[in-house]
């Protein structure tokens, strides 16, 4: 089985979905029976000559394919690139998808090119279709117009959670048959860590132990007002002793939210912003409790590696979150300030109910592996090619 795997979603700096694609692409490389797998674009210099960037491609080439965004040069395409370097790329990859060197395309970030290969496409979650306010108006209408053409095509998905293979069926209607649930797995160093190597951690970073922990882009969908103001409302002893700390970007529209972190400073809100991947690891060890309030997640992966770390979490169901979390986190289904500050503070106060809360983190989160996602996908390209499935077979055998 030859499959040619969209890796746009590689280019630095990686999102979630880029590390999803990095991690399934190692651990389909190490099954043992590996399909042999293709990457578009495939290194960073061959994106370079792709993209028509270097000096050996002839202008008056490209300037054919790309004379109608003549004027266009702010527009965005699918890929968040300006519209005559988007057309470049599509352009490019329908010549390599039609070059009749593989049996399957499988496209991790959602925007699919069309072909007349068969398709699997990665659909993280919804958010975009069934919250558009959550989201820029151009990546709604991008979305929108992915799937009015891809939900007809006949092509497969792969879903990261139930949640979001549930929605895809109830709300866009398509067959289950067609959906293929493939969690995301833990990396490897999210784990415990020696109380050495955390306090050595904290201290380059200049951090204290024992603080509430948020890890996600500063944006509408995660709710972070809420968090904001039950950390505030918290007693001073607790709020002095257990500092909200923010790590993540900042997102698109959320004006109200940045203009909260910044006065909340002044009373001991520290705000990271994007922290490199090896610091994640000392940073969610040295936390008293991560707290998660936001609306909607296709699968929720900082509380697992929260999980993964030993460490105690409080979330709001958020879609999958609830279903990847159980039992170990504490779910707060109230969007209520005080039912998050009790919540906050509970955990701040009480060793043993701490303590419940951390004693099965291990075991939820050891049940996601890449291993298994890798396998499971490989089931999926096997449906999706209309072959017999590989997993049968391996346990018949056994």
């Amino acid at each position: 089985m030859k499959v040619l795997v969209g890796t746009r979603c590689l280019i630095q700096p990686k999102t979630g979905i880029g590390h999803y694609t990095q991690e399934l692409l190692q651990a389909l490389g190490q099954l043992a029976d590996s399909p042999e797998i293709s990457s578009f674009p495939a290194s960073p210099l061959l994106r370079l000559t792709q993209l028509g960037l270097c000096a050996s491609k002839s202008l008056n080439h490209w300037a054919k394919i790309f004379a109608k965004t003549k004027g266009n040069g702010d527009r965005l395409g699918s890929g968040g690139q300006p519209a005559w370097l988007e057309k470049i790329y599509n352009h490019l990859l329908a010549r390599e998808l039609a070059s009749g060197k593989y049996d399957l395309y499988h496209e991790p970030n959602y925007f699919a090119h069309p072909t007349d290969l068969p398709t699997i496409v990665t659909v993280c979650d919804l958010s975009a279709l069934l919250h558009p306010d959550w989201h820029p108006a151009v990546r709604v209408r991008r979305h929108e117009e992915l799937f009015k053409w891809l939900l007809p095509s006949g092509a497969h998905f792969l879903t990261i959670s139930e949640f979001v293979k549930n929605e895809m069926v109830q709300v866009l209607g398509v067959s289950p048959q067609r959906i293929h649930v493939t969690c995301c797995g833990v990396r490897d160093h999210f784990r415990p860590m020696p109380t050495e190597a955390i306090d050595a951690g904290l201290k380059r970073l200049g951090l204290p132990r024992g603080y509430f922990l948020h890890v996600g882009t500063i944006e509408p969908r995660k709710n972070l007002i809420l968090l904001l103001k039950a950390w505030a409302n918290l007693e001073p002893q607790w709020k002095s002793k257990h500092p909200l700390v923010l790590v993540g970007g900042i997102g698109w529209a959320d004006s109200k939210t940045l203009d909260l972190i910044h006065q909340l400073k002044s009373q001991g809100l520290i705000h990271l912003g994007y922290l490199a991947e090896k610091d994640l690891p000392v940073v969610y060890s040295g936390a008293r409790a991560f707290v998660y309030p936001s609306h909607y997640e296709g699968f929720g992966m900082p509380p697992v590696e929260m999980l993964a770390c030993g460490g105690a979490v409080l979330t709001a169901p958020a879609g999958a979150v609830e279903e990847v979390t159980s039992p170990s986190a504490h779910i707060i289904r109230s969007n209520d300030v005080a039912d998050w500050r009790d919540a906050m503070t509970l955990v701040a106060s009480d060793s043993d109910w701490h303590n419940h809360l951390t004693s099965r983190a291990l075991e939820t989160a050891s049940r996601y592996t890449w291993k298994r996602c890798a396998e499971l996908t490989l089931v999926g390209y096997q449906h999706t090619l209309g072959l017999a499935n590989p997993m049968a077979n391996r346990s018949h055998a056994a």
